[in-house]
């Protein structure tokens, strides 16, 4: 066998080796196990990993063993054409909404501690996390959600109100998810669509009379507040909380496109470490850990990237044009319901 084929099948056991790691231990740093593992530096792992350096049979051998499988069974994982795949479904008593928030609270949290983490989102909402600035506006997204989402029965004769979630631990696990959100890079995408879901589901839950005229019009009115701080984000490339406007926290990128459908799909970029979350009837996500697949998510999103347009620290103009829209729209939604 040749040098070359040699190193290549080293390279493609540790991606393997690093799938399956990540799968038993996310949030946990492959690289940095193993050099505590086997005693040595990250770089050491890392010109394992990439093949600059060989690596003898003994540490293949323990490499297995440290994770419970066989040289046979790593190589019967494939990385392309075949995926391995982890999701919850969210259901009212194995896999609440309370307990999906708290584990993307977690997930952000140990992303937080990474020494890079990039988070690209294509919008086709609102990104979940930005509704925590405002608690009626993130208990009435909660109240939609649990009402047509998951469909939980006590939620189909109810109305709403704000404070219909004080006793629950949602606002907690959200606002923690917002604030570790806000303290990470973010990449977002955006489309004429990503606010209008929101509007039309405050008009429609008005117009059944499942919330008030007053409360609708406050939501809405919170809604023109959160998109002109987005605005402001998007001028400086820095996120901050709405009530401490002042202190910059993660760096942040905007793009826009009129074209290109967003599906709320998430690419995480951890340096080491590639994770995807596909979503999947509205809630649902599908998490995959595989690198390659990871890589060529990015890639793509990076290449559609370039040819949006670019709203953060820079063209201005455009930005106030497209921003000013979005307001418009919010204000026309007021008057009808005034």
């Amino acid at each position: 066998m040749s040098k070359n084929r040699i190193i290549q099948n080293q390279v493609s056991l540790f991606h393997k080796l690093k799938h399956k790691f990540d799968y038993v231990h996310p949030g946990q740093r492959f690289n940095a196990h193993l050099a505590d593992y086997f005693s040595v530096n990250e770089e050491t792992v890392r010109r394992w990993t990439k093949g600059e350096a060989a690596v003898d049979l003994d540490i293949i051998e323990q490499l297995c063993k440290m994770q419970s499988t066989t040289l046979h069974e790593i190589n019967d994982i494939t990385i392309y054409g075949k995926l391995n795949v982890d999701f919850n479904f969210l259901d009212n008593e194995t896999f609440t909404f309370e307990t999906y928030l708290c584990n993307l609270s977690k997930t952000l949290e140990a992303g937080m501690k990474l020494p890079k983490l990039t988070m690209h989102y294509s919008a086709k909402d609102l990104p979940i996390f930005y509704y925590f600035h405002y608690k009626e506006l993130a208990a009435f997204k909660i109240f939609v959600w649990r009402k047509t989402v998951i469909c939980e029965p006590e939620y189909k004769k109810k109305s709403f109100t704000a404070d219909m979630f004080d006793d629950t631990r949602i606002m907690e696990h959200g606002s923690k998810a917002l604030d570790s959100f806000n303290k990470i890079h973010t990449v977002e995408v955006w489309n004429d669509e990503t606010i209008n879901s929101i509007v039309k589901q405050i008009i429609y839950f008005v117009e059944i009379e499942d919330v008030s005229i007053e409360m609708g019009i406050t939501l809405l009115k919170q809604l023109k507040s959160l998109i002109e701080n987005i605005e402001e984000m998007a001028e400086y490339g820095q996120k901050f909380d709405v009530e401490t406007p002042e202190v910059k926290t993660g760096s942040f990128e905007l793009y826009y496109n009129e074209i290109v459908l967003c599906d709320n799909s998430v690419v995480l970029d951890m340096g080491d470490a590639i994770k995807t979350f596909i979503p999947f009837q509205t809630l649902n996500l599908m998490h995959v850990n595989d690198y390659d697949f990871g890589k060529k998510s990015l890639e793509k999103v990076n290449l559609l990237q370039k040819r949006f347009d670019k709203l953060s620290q820079t063209n201005e103009g455009q930005r106030r044009k497209i921003f000013a829209k979005m307001k418009a729209g919010l204000n026309k939604a007021m008057a009808s319901l005034a």
